[in-house]
């Protein structure tokens, strides 16, 4: 009997059909996983660093989640949701209220993510600018246009990311360092009014916070979520670095328009794609 027949009729045989079987299973899983990577989208706590103390002390000292999902809300759940978290029409950073003006009431989890439906949203009074700087990299990432639509959450509802940090301010900031400290500065607050260090659904620790390499640039991020090597992270980055402190500056939120307020911004934005190295 020719060698070729022998190998086909051994290939045939139960045993190694299911050993085959068995091996294009595993196989399957293995690319499944391989396939499953989580986005993460980074602020620059060198150009937001009130923003990102908002962010730090909701995920790192209250354990708000630190993963989002955008749901692709329409603008009137986006107003329902400010609400919820104080930062509804006349908040406490009105130039009214806070008594100088400059300010938005940046709330989190976002009014643009699901998450926000559970309420108990964390609110800071930050700079305008910070506050619209943080609006149009959501808005970016979100809706990957032009020659970026083939990154982020593509326009595509209920895409789920997770919230990291970098920039060298971002160790010096409390709520973010590795070792959160977590003492409420006195501009944390929820809708009925400051954040208290004896609240009851406070956990008695504050999250782990870890520090990552990026694969491409070098660059590190801090994120208390479990990343692993491969993750995909989004940066936006500034082409013209005057003009953004231009629209930055100038923009006036509009708290019954969603992110799609900062379109005009688009075209003075890219957005860096790179992926986890390695935990440090």
């Amino acid at each position: 009997m020719k060698a070729s027949w022998i190998l086909a009729l051994v290939a045939a045989t139960p045993m190694a059909l299911a050993l085959g079987q068995e091996s294009s299973a595993d196989g399957a899983d293995l690319v499944t996983r391989a396939a499953v990577k989580k986005r993460v989208l980074t602020f620059d706590c060198d150009r937001m660093p009130e923003v990102c103390h908002n962010m730090c002390f909701a995920t790192n000292c209250k354990h708000k989640p630190k993963q989002l999902t955008w749901d692709k809300p329409r603008s009137s759940v986006e107003g329902k949701r400010r609400r919820t978290a104080g930062c509804g029409s006349n908040n406490r950073c009105s130039q009214k209220k806070l008594g100088k003006k400059g300010f938005n009431c940046d709330e989190y989890p976002f009014a643009s993510s699901k998450q926000a439906d559970r309420g108990g949203q964390i609110n800071r009074c930050v700079p305008e600018r910070e506050n619209s700087r943080q609006g149009s990299a959501l808005n970016q990432f979100y809706h990957s246009r032009g020659k970026y639509r083939a990154t982020g959450c593509k326009s595509k509802k209920n895409c789920s990311f997770t919230v990291a940090f970098k920039g060298s301010k971002t160790k010096t900031i409390g709520p973010c360092k590795k070792t959160p400290n977590c003492k409420n500065d006195g501009n944390q607050w929820t809708k009925t009014g400051p954040v208290r260090r004896d609240e009851i659904e406070e956990p008695q620790q504050p999250a782990t916070v870890v520090e990552y390499k990026l694969r491409r640039s070098g660059d590190t991020i801090l994120a208390s979520d479990d990343l692993q090597p491969g993750d995909l992270v989004y940066h936006i980055v500034e082409r013209n670095a005057t003009l953004a402190e231009e629209q930055h500056s100038g923009h006036v939120f509009n708290e019954f328009a969603g992110v799609e307020q900062y379109d005009y911004m688009n075209d003075n934005m890219d957005m860096e794609e790179d992926e986890i190295l390695e935990r440090i």
